[in-house]
């Protein structure tokens, strides 16, 4: 054979090695991770959560919204809401067959607390601390996912409502402040006794619209608050006390035994002297 015709066979067959080793040791995609569900969080239309002796929580979704249904009625906090719906989707670092583990000593039965998604069922239990996981049970497999928040899944509905004053009211039609009242008619907002001015009552009616507490804590059974404060909408009307005005302004709604705490600010923007 001659000589560059070898050397040309050569070069090809170590190309051709070397083609075949980069393709072997080129990385391969990693396989998606095992997931605790196969729920579709957006096809859910009811959530139920259970703790431990508590009242079941019931969520419902009502067009592209959700509501708390129970143990009180009004709107959800889409941020909580969607919270739980991720658990679903939570990956599975571990797996173990149903049969083969004692429940009880891992939490789950009783379950610590249950989620139920429509017709599947979840069940959490405890913590392995070793790692900081949680078993949770779904179906006849036991898994183990990071640690989730527990305050979104403790049985407490103060952490699952809407923080705004007006939810669930529509469309704001009057506001019944400690002696003044103001009301929409077909000419604008009134306000008796008058305003000092247009624009004043304007961003009266906005402060009350666009109105929402940094957070809401379940009230005690003697709380009852002071001056009243009634919203009324087109779709319902809701009735505050003044609870407290430092170091937070906290509203008192009764008949949901909820405290919405706001900023201390908000109290002149909601509260304001009548003559300003």
């Amino acid at each position: 054979m001659k000589r560059p015709l070898r050397n040309n066979l050569v070069l090809a067959g170590s190309l051709g090695l070397l083609g075949l080793l980069a393709w072997q040791l080129e990385p391969t995609e990693a396989p998606p991770p095992l997931r605790l569900s196969a729920i579709n969080p957006a096809l859910v239309q009811q959530i139920r959560l259970a703790a431990g002796s508590e009242e079941p929580l019931l969520l419902q979704r009502r067009g592209e919204h959700w509501w708390l249904t129970q143990p009180v009625e009004i709107p959800a906090n889409p941020t909580e809401v969607q919270t739980i719906l991720a658990v679903t989707h939570s990956a599975s670092l571990q797996q173990y067959p149903r049969a083969e583990l004692d429940l009880a000593k891992l939490g789950l039965d009783p379950a610590y607390f249950s989620l139920e998604l429509d017709e599947a069922r979840l069940d959490f239990g405890a913590t392995e601390t070793l790692n900081n996981q949680r078993y949770v049970l779904a179906g006849q497999t036991v898994h183990l996912i990071n640690e989730i928040s527990p305050s979104s899944f403790d049985g407490n509905y103060a952490d699952l409502v809407s923080r705004k004053l007006l939810a669930g009211l529509g469309e704001l039609e009057s506001i019944s402040l400690p002696g003044r009242t103001i009301q929409r008619n077909q000419a604008g907002w009134t306000s008796v006794p008058a305003s000092p001015s247009a624009d004043s009552l304007q961003r009266l009616v906005d402060a009350w619209r666009n109105s929402a507490a940094l957070w809401t804590v379940l009230a005690q059974n003697d709380e009852v608050g002071g001056d009243e404060i009634r919203l009324t909408g087109s779709a319902g009307a809701a009735r505050y006390r003044v609870l407290k005005t430092k170091p937070q302004f906290e509203l008192l709604r009764p008949d949901l035994k909820l405290i919405y705490v706001l900023p201390q600010s908000a109290l002149g923007e909601l509260l304001p002297n009548p003559e300003e």
